[in-house]
């Protein structure tokens, strides 16, 4: 399991299909994929459907890094003002 988390630690932002994972640590691809299983469990990793990284095969059971979800903005985080105006109703432009 420590193999897999290293492995996936190394390459943060990219999904590992069961085979490439398998390949990668030249372990059979039911005993990676249990691994990835286990990791999903916790925080850090996560399981899911997608593209793997590296074959690019269809999408398919990939495990990764746990994506980190971007903040919501809240209305403290806006400038007070407008920084930049641009002004349309000008003839010349």
């Amino acid at each position: 399991m420590r193999r897999v988390a290293s492995l996936l630690g190394d390459f943060p932002g990219h999904a590992f299909c069961q085979d490439c994972l398998a390949e990668r640590l030249s372990v059979p691809g039911p005993t990676a994929w249990a691994a990835a299983k286990a990791l999903a469990a916790g925080p850090e990793f996560e399981l899911g459907a997608w593209f793997c990284s590296h074959c690019l095969d269809r999408p398919k059971d990939v495990v990764h890094v746990r994506w980190i979800q971007p903040a919501a903005t809240s209305e403290h985080d806006r400038p007070e003002r407008e920084r930049f105006r641009f002004n349309t109703d000008d003839p010349d432009q």
